[in-house]
Parts: structure tokens; sequence; C-alpha cells
């Protein structure tokens, strides 16, 4: 039942005739409140023999301040997608934000970005879009794991989800001293999918390997014996035989799994001043270490286990991390574009990337401009920063002023419902679109 945790009946009967006289259509509301045309009409009669839509200038106020961060989160879609274009992501979700108190956020506010990034994958699902859907690594993703069981009823689960085969394509984590790691690598997160989606947790897919040669084991080498170090490593990975199914060449001469992904879940890294701490960064450190300067340097940030150059990057410092990326065990560059493309064939999501928070826009605005990413679900902030790299700051401040957005991420959290709407549905934007920029160019 939509917004079942924001209106009661009699309010949303009211919203809806607020809306109706406000000059909105039928079809404008259903999509505003994230329900159907049926449900609408229905709600639209009831407040026609109420006489509410004569008396909806008086809805009460707290009523219409609870559904505008819903209205600006669409508008600010639209002006992303037209911003970006659809040639290159085909869709974008923008989760509205939520004042909380101070009380409320130390008890732990829900995380309402997984939950939008968990209904998207049961559309999805019930939509028959999905049967092969890859997984990286992170706290983003286990998130967006325990919330896909909880948002949709178990009736659901065992008739579209059970059949969703989940595919590890990173390996495991080496960090001893994260006592977390193990439960934020690819594998472990394949297992979570497996179980919230109605599988066997025990049936899911692991890969077996380390998710990275770390820069240790090559440090202070020759460049010769380094180059053998790594082949050596490299060539006894590769042979194990969860690795070849996955990333191929297949023992039985099929094509390996990475090539038969409808979806891939991931969300983006970004590396972090020299004098803070991102969890993302402590998780890598291993793979960088002795690095670290020139990944701050030459990059925008990490794409499932890739790091993505900055567009004016050194070709020197663009050589170093292309070194830096090849001791990674898991997709790479070209796996993202052979994505892109199938995905535009068969119509699936593609890739599908979740992430929040200003200091993560540069890599999604260079990983959505080079055409990689096949769908984005991110929050106001990371939307309206977005826009602002695009060079569509005074589109951004319009928005800002009209709704009143504060841009303090620690006053924001993503409301929506537990119960609200399922899907997120949404079409292409019909609009001419923008001309290649320079983050466009190739990865």
């Amino acid at each position: 039942m939509r917004f079942k945790r924001l209106y009661t009946i009699e309010e949303e009967r009211q919203l809806v005739a607020y809306l109706y006289a406000g000059g909105r259509s039928n079809k404008e509301i259903a999509a505003l409140l994230q329900s159907t045309e049926t449900r609408v009409s229905r709600r639209l009669k009831e407040a026609r023999e109420a006489e509410f839509v004569i008396i909806c200038p008086n809805v009460p106020e707290e009523i219409i301040r609870r559904f505008e961060p819903f209205e600006g989160a669409k508008q600010l879609e639209a002006v992303l997608k037209q911003a970006i274009g659809t040639s290159r992501v085909k869709e974008v979700i923008v989760v509205p934000p939520q004042r909380f108190t101070e009380g409320q956020r130390r008890a732990g506010s829900p995380d309402w970005l997984a939950d939008a990034a968990a209904r998207r994958l049961w559309y999805h699902a019930q939509q028959g879009k999905i049967t092969s859907v890859g997984l990286s690594w992170g706290r983003t993703l286990r998130a967006v794991a325990r919330a896909a069981g909880r948002v949709a009823p178990p009736v659901e689960r065992a008739r579209v989800g059970a059949g969703i085969t989940w595919i590890p394509v990173l390996g495991d984590l080496l960090h001893p001293a994260e006592e977390e790691a193990y439960s934020l690598s690819s594998s472990t997160l394949a297992a979570d999918f497996t179980k919230a989606f109605g599988g066997e947790a025990e049936s899911s897919l692991a890969l077996y390997i380390p998710a990275y040669i770390p820069g240790k084991f090559l440090e202070k080498l020759p460049k010769k014996e380094r180059e053998q170090r790594q082949a050596i490593i490299h060539d006894f990975i590769t042979m194990l035989p969860n690795y070849r199914l996955i990333f191929g060449p297949t023992d039985n001469g099929q094509q390996p799994l990475m090539e038969q992904l409808d979806a891939l879940v991931t969300s983006v890294g970004a590396p972090p001043a020299p004098d803070t701490k991102q969890p993302w960064w402590s998780l890598t450190q291993q793979l960088m270490e002795g690095e670290e300067a020139q990944v701050q340097r030459a990059t925008v940030g990490n794409l499932a286990g890739q790091f993505i150059t900055d567009e004016e990057v050194d070709p020197e410092d663009a050589r170093g991390i292309e070194e830096i990326n090849a001791r990674v065990f898991g997709p790479k560059i070209e796996d993202f574009k052979r994505l892109a493309k199938n995905s535009k064939a068969k119509k699936s999501p593609g890739l599908l990337v979740v992430a929040a928070g200003t200091f993560k826009a540069r890599v999604v605005h260079r990983i959505s401009l080079a055409g990689l990413v096949g769908e984005l679900i991110i929050d106001q902030a990371l939307a309206m920063e977005l826009l602002r790299l695009m060079d569509h700051e005074e589109q951004a401040r319009e928005l800002q002023e009209r709704f009143g957005w504060d841009q303090d991420p620690e006053q924001l959290c993503l409301p929506l419902s537990q119960n609200a709407a399922p899907f997120h549905g949404g079409g292409r934007n019909e609009q001419q679109e923008p001309p290649p920029s320079a983050a466009s160019k190739e990865l």
C-alpha cells in the first residue's frame, strides 16, 4: 500500500484533490505519488464525494510539506535525465530527502536509498528483465541485500525471485583489520541476495579467490621481476574453476557468466582527501599500498574494483593506474562497455549504480557520460552536484530555492516508506539530448 507510513487514506485523498485542482492529470498525479492511475481515480472520486476538490486550497500545510520532497525529486530526475541524455543513462532515480531530529539520527535512520534500489530490482524481476545479475562489493550493496528481504512479500520471493542467479564478480577483500570485510565481499553478498529473493543461499556461487594482488607483494622489486611475480600470481588465480566459470575461458567452451549478465549492481568509491578516511578507501588500502598518491592524483574514483582515471590524466599516471587495475580479479572496463551494449539490445538494466553523497559526483559523472551506466539510483545531494558538474548550476539553484533543500548532508535522510511504492517506473525523456562533453571521452 503506497505511502502507508506517510499518509492516512484521508490525507492521501486530500492530497490527490489538491494536485488535481492545481491542474495535474491523473497520470501526472500517479507518477508524482509513485502510485497507479486506478488508485488516483478512486481517491479522486472519494474526494469529490467528500467535496475535498472544492475545499482543497485548505489542505493542511503539514500534508503538503510531506509531499514536497517527492515532487522535488521527480523534477530533479527530469532535469538530470535531460542533462545526461537517455542515450547514455536509461533511467535516473532520485531518492528525496527528509529531515530528522538529532535524536532520530543518533538512533540510526533507515537506509531509504537501499530500499529504493531493492524495489527497483524487484520491479525488474517482476518484469522478467533480470535472470542473471552480477554483484560487486561493499556496504551499500549489503544494505540493498538486507532491504530486498523486507520490501517484498514472501509470495513474490517465491514466484519471481528464486529464479535469479546472483553472480559474484569480485574476489574476497583482503583486510584483516576490517572485521566486516567478509560480509562485504562479493561472494557473501551473492548468498545474501539469493536468500533475500527466495533462493537457497547454500546454492549460490562463490569465487573463492582474492579480490586483488596486494601492492606489498610487488613493491621494491625491479620492474622485470615485479612483472614476472604478478604474472605468476595472475596465472594461478585465473586457472581456478569458479574464476573460469565467471570470467572465462570456460572448460566446456560455453559463454562465461560475466558475458551473460542482464545487470551488474554496484556502488562507487571516491578517493578522499589525504587527511580523511573513507570506509571504501580502507578496504582497498592493500591494493594501492605505496601508490596512494598516484591514485588520488590521477583518478576520480573506483567502479567495481576498477579505478576510473580523470579525463585530463597524465599519460604516465594513466599507465600506472592501468597496472593497478590489472591486479584486480574482477570486471574490466571492456566488460562494462559490453554490458552497456548488450543491455540496449536486450532492454535489460545493464550497470545499475547505487550511490549517495556529493563526494561521489565526479566518478558518477565520468562513468555516466562515458555511456557505461544503465540506471542511476542516487540521493538528492548527489543529483544536485551532478547538475553543477554539467554546468546546470542555475537549474540546480532554482530547484534548491523552490523546495528549500538544505544541502547539509547531516540534515538529510532518504524517506521512502518501507511500504511505499514497490516499483519505480519512468519512461524515456524525449527532449533533445546534450552534446558530448569532455567527460564522455573513452575510458
